[in-house]
């Protein structure tokens, strides 16, 4: 077993201070040995620390219940930017997150496809712009986060990387760490925007043994066996749609889907005691679809257990708020703390 040392030690207790803040904040360094359970010394030199890197500010003072008023600390909004890219088949646009996630500025990058090096020329200058309008705000990158919609794929913007004895290609994410060196995160929205709404309905406690199954240009599960989320393939996710379906980007329109996610269930099925299955994506807000698969899941599963089929609403959930959360964790992770 590793031993931790003393730096580690340090870096673990600056990252449980700036997770506080970051949840309940502005905080007093008294409030914040409270709810850590550090000693009061400890709180005092890793907040010493933190706000000579610019990472925490005293942000004001409170009244203690003594009647004596004690200094509170916020994060810094300052500290960086945290810029999500928003790409689409046919737009693209960029986010900028100051790091108390408030969002202050959304720059359209185009309204039509963009290959990757175009993109990336457009994030790079769209960086500087900044700063005549938005004098508060830094305008260093803290981190990136890049958000693709269910129409495109990472690989449709890589960057041809060229020196003068070669090229190659690479991703838009080692493009932007090369160029930035900060922190980069990719998600796509088919599976990072179902985290909370998976979350809400476990919090819930409705459902303990579920599978969902998200429906857009393929097929992604994630499932759930006694309230814990069952490691797959990428995760807390695995991609069906090449076991499925031979034509790419198109499993929605297929004739069969309806037979295909019925065949998923009932394959789930046998394999799990699953009380209940989600659907999610934008076919599933068609009644006949639904009522289709309920009906072709019965008859597959005409002698077992079937499980209730509900459709999961995720249309209104800050996918892009939620990545920069994200990505702000990362970026304290990243700090020599």
């Amino acid at each position: 077993m590793k031993k931790i040392g003393l730096k580690d030690m340090k870096k673990r207790n600056s990252l449980i201070i700036l997770d506080l803040v970051c949840k309940l904040g502005p905080l007093s360094r008294v409030e914040i040995a409270r709810y850590t359970e550090l000693s009061p010394s400890t709180v005092t030199a890793q907040v010493n620390n933190l706000i000579e890197k610019g990472l925490l500010v005293e942000s004001g003072t409170a009244a203690s219940t003594g009647g004596r008023k004690r200094i509170e600390l916020s994060i810094n909004s300052s500290f960086g930017d945290i810029c999500i890219v928003e790409m689409e088949r046919r737009a693209a646009r960029l986010r900028f997150y100051d790091m108390n996630l408030n969002e202050y500025k959304v720059i359209p990058l185009a309204e039509h496809y963009l290959s990757g090096n175009d993109l990336l020329e457009l994030i790079i200058s769209s960086i500087p712009s900044l700063g005549k309008d938005d004098a508060p705000y830094s305008k260093k990158p803290a981190g990136f986060g890049l958000l693709f919609q269910e129409d495109v794929q990472p690989s449709d913007y890589n960057v041809i990387f060229s020196t003068s004895l070669s090229s190659a290609s690479i991703t838009l994410r080692e493009a932007l760490l090369s160029q930035f060196r900060v922190p980069v995160l990719e998600e796509s929205i088919s599976t990072f925007s179902l985290a909370e709404p998976l979350q809400a309905n476990a919090n819930e406690q409705t459902s303990v043994n579920n599978a969902h199954i998200n429906i857009g240009t393929g097929i992604i599960i994630s499932i759930t066996i006694e309230g814990k989320h069952l490691p797959l393939r990428n995760g807390r996710f695995s991609d069906l749609t090449a076991l499925l379906s031979q034509t790419d980007n198109a499993f929605c329109q297929s004739e069969r889907a309806e037979e295909q996610i019925a065949s998923v269930i009932a394959f789930l099925t046998s394999l799990f005691a699953l009380d209940t299955v989600f659907l999610s994506g934008e076919v599933t807000k068609s009644h006949r679809f639904i009522r289709s698969v309920r009906e072709l899941t019965e008859a597959k599963l005409s002698s077992a257990p079937i499980p209730k089929i509900q459709v999961l609403n995720t249309d209104q959930q800050p996918v892009a708020g939620l990545l920069a959360k994200e990505v702000r964790t990362r970026v304290f992770e990243s700090l020599y703390l």
